[in-house]
């Protein structure tokens, strides 16, 4: 049920509650700087796998897509998705969005936040041709996932989609953006360096979409989403999505949007069908043998590995491949097409293990990743929801684990 609150509608669903710890310290780097004590009781990094018995009978079941009166163009590409029911979040955002209203949702890593945005705004479009959509992402492998997503749901139609990102050539994108696309994907640095070569012109855009609300303002974005909203125009459609919520994001909504439905989903509560739990070490040292010993068991079978900079990455991905571990990594200092080649590999499991810093792993949509280690803790207890959110998809069982000093 909705129910009024300053100025605001809240949607609270059942028994989903949020709370919130932060704690800032610094990253251990392998040994590079003097690996800090956690500042997250390490009890929240230890959960069971919520019972069979009890998860089913408490199980969200979806409502089917055609409930919402979409388009028969956008209900023909669901169905050859191999969608037929809505996630919780879709369910309750895609009537709000077909409404005109501007939303905040906030669910958690792997709930249907794309599909909650694209599915009406795409309606929106094959309605009403006048409409064009930009979505702001705060990394480019988020934005290709979002774009790759548009791509199969805009199928068979005119609508056309353009991703703006950093690492590819800026005169395609420019050329490309001439074609007057419908739909335009970009992280916020890319979109103002196109806004300011004349090629994006943000007065067109009706609908804007800021997925990863969370991450762009941890990421510093701010201020670029602050010019790209100036560009826009006064009177539009937004849609907010976030896994977590404080006063920091609701502060910089608020500025953005002054009347917004809040649909909130399990923020800032681990996924019930993750199993997570701690590996204790004495020195750093001995990380990497702890960590060799998990990925050789029989069910660790697709593994993201999260540590703290870009250095220790590289540097764990060479002592797995010593070790005789197929591992790749992924960071802020790889080339686009390198990023782009290794999540292919990891994706198809020519990899197994995916050694990542965080702002890398944004983006990451994968279904079968068995396992998320912390090699190093990290920053936030937000952070640990996003990074854990990576397992356990779509239904699955999955495992997270901790690694935490002694002492």
């Amino acid at each position: 049920m909705y129910r009024q609150g300053n100025s605001k509608n809240s949607y609270n669903r059942r028994h989903y509650s949020g709370g919130r710890s932060r704690g800032r310290r610094n990253f251990g780097g392998g040994g590079t700087r003097r690996f800090a004590k956690s500042k997250i009781n390490p009890s929240k990094y230890v959960s069971k796998v919520i019972d069979e018995s009890i998860s089913q009978s408490k199980e969200y079941e979806g409502v089917d897509f055609s409930t919402f009166d979409l388009s028969p163009e956008l209900m023909r590409n669901i169905a050859s998705k191999g969608y037929s029911k809505t996630t919780e979040i879709q369910e309750t955002a895609i009537p709000l969005a077909q409404a005109g209203k501007d939303i905040l949702g906030v669910s958690s890593t792997g709930s249907g936040k794309t599909g909650a945005f694209l599915i009406p705004l795409i309606d929106k479009i094959f309605k009403f041709r006048d409409q064009k959509i930009l979505i702001i992402a705060p990394t480019r492998e988020l934005s290709q996932q979002i774009m790759k997503e548009g791509i199969s749901l805009v199928r068979g139609s005119r609508i056309r989609l353009e991703v703006l990102i950093g690492g590819e050539s800026i005169s395609r994108q420019i050329w490309k953006l001439k074609g007057n696309p419908e739909i335009v994907v970009g992280t916020p640095g890319r979109l103002l360096d196109m806004v300011d070569r004349g090629a994006l012109r943000l007065n067109q855009f009706n609908n804007i979409v800021l997925d990863e609300v969370d991450r762009m303002l941890d990421m510093g974005f701010i201020n670029d989403i602050k010019k790209v909203f100036e560009g826009t125009p006064k009177e539009k459609q937004v849609l907010f999505f976030s896994a977590t919520i404080n006063d920091k994001i609701q502060r910089a909504i608020n500025d953005m949007s002054r009347d917004y439905e809040t649909i909130k989903l399990s923020a800032n509560t681990p996924i019930g069908r993750i199993k997570q739990d701690i590996v204790y070490f004495s020195q750093t040292s001995e990380k990497v043998e702890l960590l060799h010993e998990i990925l050789l068991r029989e069910e660790v079978t697709k593994t993201l590995v999260f540590v703290g900079t870009k250095r220790y990455a590289d540097r764990i991905g060479d002592q797995l491949s010593s070790k005789g571990i197929s591992s790749a990594v992924i960071h802020g200092d790889k080339r686009q097409s390198k990023r782009k080649q290794v999540l292919d590999l990891y994706r198809n499991s020519r990899v197994s293990v995916l050694v990542a810093t965080d702002v890398a792993a944004r983006g990451i949509d994968i279904d079968d990743i068995s396992h998320v280690i912390n090699l190093d803790e990290p920053n936030d207890f937000d952070s640990y929801i996003h990074r854990i959110g990576r397992t356990g998809r779509n239904g699955r069982l999955g495992n997270a684990y901790t690694f935490v000093q002694k002492g």
